[in-house]
């Protein structure tokens, strides 16, 4: 259940972006997917980050390109413990 534009993006973007991508083929019919924050942070690489504000950020944009790449359907635009993003 990999897309081909995965392929496509930034390097650090990959295990985010394969890992939404394997959880959506095991959801099979769910039109979400729930993730803790700090997986999420994990996941994206920013669990070195000193400053929650700026892994928060830096998190957002990460999501952002996910959209832009059609990887993920949307995504909320405030951080919070539990993310709930909208997967195709």
């Amino acid at each position: 259940g990999i897309k081909h534009r995965t392929l496509e993006l930034q390097s650090e973007d990959l295990a985010l972006a394969e890992w939404i991508q394997v959880r959506k083929s095991q959801a099979m019919n769910s039109k979400y997917i729930n993730m803790d924050r700090d997986f999420l942070i994990k996941l994206a690489g920013l669990q070195g980050t000193k400053h929650v504000g700026c892994a928060n950020r830096n998190l957002l944009r990460k999501l952002k390109r996910l959209k832009e790449k059609g990887i993920i359907i949307d995504y909320p635009q405030k951080i919070t413990s539990v993310m709930r993003m909208q997967i195709r």
